[in-house]
């Protein structure tokens, strides 16, 4: 390993992101592992307290962001799986074949949740995590359904503390992430970069999701969502125009004229500053349960006079200023306007909390194949966990299960993150150990110095979570050993030396596993990113060929659904491999990100333009002469896309000028205006993230 590769581990070693440590999450989820574990104690059920324990830790770490919807969602499926995993894990610990087999089948789970998101990835470890440490200690299936039952019982406690206290002190997340697009917009104005664009996008896409997938007042939502549409509509605005000047002169220079930056800058401050203190008001950030756990989808307006704030429609013959003016006319709406009725109709789309799940299944089919990387690497995961579940149980190790403990918490699917995981989960453990240790070892131990400690530690290891990961392993390491000296008090010393030779073992066999099994990298970045383009073209194509007719049921349209999963899955991986490699990047990676979340907001764009073809038959026949010209404009789409695939395989570092001038040319907001809602909202969805392909690219 050379001196580079070396400062580069050094530096990830030492990363934090002060934005991410979790006080108050920290104490909240400490409560919900110290309560079992008093009542425990006071009752002299202490075993049956740290069962409970167990599954408040697990449930406590699967909920750590996100919206409380979110949250929700993401803790339900988190405890469910710990259940499951736990009780398997007893039952199963009794042969060693047999629980080779479940470890196994639950760490390939775990890999493939890689193809969903890092909180899928996050609840399959963690459930992994816990039918490993259960099966250190196994049961007759009766005790181990009663098992189950406890570790459900203190995850449901902690998905309940995190309610009551969403209900008493609501976290405005969802504003807050409208305040984030609003200071990324500001940037991008300031300093039209590419680097800033894609902030701005990353930033959208985000707040897109957060404001949809949210159980604030379906008000609040769709104020909120009328901030976000409003502030899309300015990027449109302001980027067109760089677009229009680079053309024009062939320069890269910000268009001063019809823009004044100051007033526009100061505009953007009036709004994030009138959000903020919306943030503040918790009637509006309050979550609400009726009409929102299983909210309908309903996209689209019967009549525009429903709008949640009067307001003139969008036009591109808006100047930026005009448009910012208006902007902070609506970030100055009263609150008490927006609460006022909850009967309008939203034109927001609303999450059912159904569609995540169907939308997992779909992406983990689609994954299910020797092209996917996300298989590959759930592949290497079951076969390393099988190994290390065989050679603790064949060697006999005391308390062994750290050793596939410790290959699953640090195998990524790319070595660079493997190798640093690896040195943090070593440096954790060992500090970790001898802190629990040395505290276990005091010559007075009160159960209450216990429960104390165990509260400082579980406020640590949330807190830290997402700040350091050596932080991390640090406290959730100590947090465990405390944990189990509840069942068995050994040395100090004893438990330091077999802590540290498991994290060992385990570290040496989630390294060799890329010595002895290399990851594939079948594709170039440009390559995979351009079989992502041509999977969504090809959507794209069936969606305008059977929008009049009624065939686009999700069986018709569960193939073209399946490739685009697929391909998405290959660039990710694909990205993540170049950011992880040690020498020179071969490939711009800003451009690539960027790409990456462009296709990922066309690929959202995609799926309204599919419940506008189905709703269409719907609707009451209305003034939808303008169908026929949406048609006309998403042909002139497709073609755009084609040019941006075949520059992607041929020569990535230059788009050609022809594409952008069509793409000005197609501004939909230019003929738009007397577009009913329903065709105007395709129309734009689809339009943008063409534009923010189309600026990664050098001109």
């Amino acid at each position: 390993m050379n001196t580079l590769d070396t400062k580069r581990i050094l530096s990830n070693l030492a990363t934090h992101d002060p934005a991410q440590l979790h006080l108050t999450a920290g104490f909240r989820n400490a409560l919900g592992i110290a309560l079992p574990l008093l009542v425990g104690t006071l009752t002299g059920h202490v075993s049956t307290a740290v069962v409970m324990a167990v599954g408040a830790l697990v449930s406590g770490l699967a909920g750590l962001s996100g919206t409380v919807r979110q949250k929700l969602r993401t803790m339900t499926f988190a405890v469910l799986w710990i259940g499951l995993a736990s009780f398997l894990g007893s039952v199963m610990a009794h042969s060693l074949l047999g629980i080779m087999i479940v470890t196994m089948a639950s760490g390939f789970l775990a890999g493939m949740m890689v193809a969903l998101s890092p909180q899928a990835t996050q609840v399959g470890t963690l459930a992994t995590i816990g039918l490993v440490i259960f099966s250190g200690f196994p049961a007759i299936p009766y005790f181990a359904g009663i098992q189950t039952l406890l570790v459900i019982a203190g995850g449901l406690l902690q998905l309940i503390l995190m309610i009551t206290l969403a209900l008493i002190v609501p976290k405005s997340t969802e504003t807050d992430s409208v305040v984030a697009v609003i200071k990324a917009l500001t940037d991008y104005i300031q300093h039209p970069t590419r680097q800033y664009d894609l902030t701005l996008s990353y930033a959208l896409a985000m707040a897109e999701g957060q404001v949809s997938d949210s159980l604030i007042s379906p008000r609040y939502r769709q104020y909120l969502w009328d901030v976000l549409r409003r502030i899309q509509h300015i990027r449109l605005l302001f980027v067109d125009q760089i677009l229009e000047t680079k053309v024009r002169d062939g320069t890269v220079a910000l268009p001063m004229a019809p823009i004044n930056v100051e007033s526009v800058i100061s505009g953007l401050h009036n709004v994030a500053q009138e959000l903020r203190r919306k943030s503040q008001n918790h009637r509006l950030n309050r979550p609400t349960l009726r009409n929102n756990i299983l909210g309908q989808r309903r996209l689209f307006h019967s009549s525009s006079s429903q709008s949640l704030i009067p307001s003139r429609p969008l036009s591109n013959q808006d100047n930026v200023t005009q448009a910012v003016d208006e902007l902070v006319a609506l970030a100055k709406w009263p609150a008490d306007h927006i609460l006022e009725d909850d009967s309008i109709v939203l034109d927001v789309p609303v999450e059912p909390i159904v569609e995540p799940i169907l939308a997992m299944v779909t992406t983990l089919k689609a994954n299910l194949t020797g092209h996917s990387a996300a298989f590959r690497h759930a592949l290497r995961m079951a076969v390393i966990l099988g190994f290390a579940v065989w050679l603790y149980g064949t060697l006999a190790l005391p308390r062994g299960y750290w050793v596939p403990l410790t290959t699953l918490v640090i195998l990524k699917p790319d070595f660079f993150s493997t190798v640093v995981r690896g040195v943090a989960r070593v440096l954790g453990t060992i500090a970790g150990v001898v802190l629990a240790s040395s505290l276990i070892a005091l010559p007075f131990h009160p159960l209450l110095l216990t429960l104390s400690v165990l509260v400082v530690l579980a406020v640590g290891l949330y807190a830290v979570f997402s700040y350091n990961y050596t932080l991390f392993s640090a406290f959730m390491t100590a947090e465990i050993v405390v944990l189990l000296s509840f069942f068995d008090h050994l040395s100090p010393l004893k438990t330091v030396q077999e802590r540290v030779i498991d994290t060992l073992i385990g570290t040496a066999l989630a390294l060799a596993s890329y010595l002895l099994w290399p990851r594939w990298q079948r594709t170039s970045v440009p390559t995979a990113i351009a079989d992502l383009v041509q999977s969504q073209r090809l959507y794209f194509q069936f969606l305008i060929m059977h929008c009049d007719s009624n065939i686009l049921t999700l069986d018709q349209t569960a193939f073209y659904r399946l490739q685009i999963q697929l391909a998405r899955t290959n660039a990710l991986s694909s990205l993540n491999h170049v950011l992880s490699r040690r020498d020179k990047r071969p490939v711009d990676v800003e451009a690539a990100s960027g790409l990456l979340t462009a296709l990922h907001r066309f690929g959202e764009a995609l799926q309204v333009f599919h419940t506008y073809c189905v709703q269409k038959s719907l609707r009451v026949p209305d003034n939808t002469n303008h169908a026929g010209q949406l048609t006309a404009m998403m042909g002139s789409f497709v073609e755009m896309l084609e040019v941006i695939e075949q520059t992607l395989r041929t020569d990535p570092k230059h788009i050609p000028t022809t594409l952008v001038k069509r793409y000005l040319e197609q501004q939909p907001a230019r003929v738009t205006n007397t577009w009913e809602a329903h065709e105007a909202m395709v129309a734009q969805a689809l339009y943008a993230p063409i534009g923010t392909m189309i600026r990664m690219f050098p001109l």
